[in-house]
């Protein structure tokens, strides 16, 4: 039997917040862990799963546990928004949107995106998403992306060159996102892996998602 620390310690793991009520419901009914940790990890969708993976796959490592804590945080309030505020009809694409557009300043991000034209830069990014070449309307559809937020970037901030930055980023993310909210991708499973090890107190932070993991 688990005990009430251990229920709001995989909280803490895996969502980046604890829920002591919750915490305490889940033990008085003595549910299982390992379940429990499951079901954590469907919630992370909007929150923990979206800044690791755009930490990964832009810099080559998931955050620091301190910076994840922010992350985490900012990615949930960036879905809130898209949900409550925008209504856009795929809300959870949002965090990644949002992150990939604010990791365009980074110099991972900078030698990415350097002497590709848009589409190079999606395909290069499909198929570091989806381990598969991107359809022509894939392309097509990702670079209108590209333009339009470039368009809508450039006219908040005036600079078009910072805009069109910005604006691969977010569709960097968006690209992302589309794998990782597909249940069993190699994108989704991978995340899923590093929060079970986040819960079991043996994820490596601040480093490659891959270290810690046989898998």
């Amino acid at each position: 039997m688990s005990s009430l620390a251990e229920y709001i310690g995989v909280q803490l793991a895996v969502l980046r917040k604890q829920f002591p009520a919750e915490a305490k419901l889940r033990c008085d009914a003595n549910v299982d862990i390992e379940l429990y940790i499951d079901e954590l990890a469907e919630r992370a969708e909007t929150s923990t799963k979206p800044a690791v993976l755009m930490s990964q796959f832009v810099t080559g490592k998931v955050p620091t546990s301190a910076n994840l804590n922010d992350l985490a945080a900012s990615a949930q309030d960036w879905y809130n928004y898209y949900a409550d505020v925008l209504h856009v009809m795929r809300p959870k694409l949002g965090p990644y949107e949002a992150l990939g557009r604010a990791f365009s300043d980074s110099a991972e991000f900078t030698a990415m995106n350097e002497g590709r034209d848009d589409t190079q830069f999606v395909l290069d990014a499909y198929l570091l998403a989806f381990r598969s070449e991107a359809t022509p309307a894939h392309v097509i559809h990702f670079n209108k992306q590209i333009a339009y937020l470039a368009e809508m970037y450039a006219a908040a901030s005036h600079f078009r060159s910072s805009a069109v930055t910005q604006s691969r980023g977010a569709v960097f993310g968006q690209i992302i996102g589309e794998a990782a909210i597909q249940r069993n991708s190699f994108v989704d499973d991978l995340a899923k892996r590093f929060l079970h090890r986040a819960a079991y107190g043996t994820a490596v932070y601040g480093d490659s998602i891959y270290q810690g993991s046989s898998t």
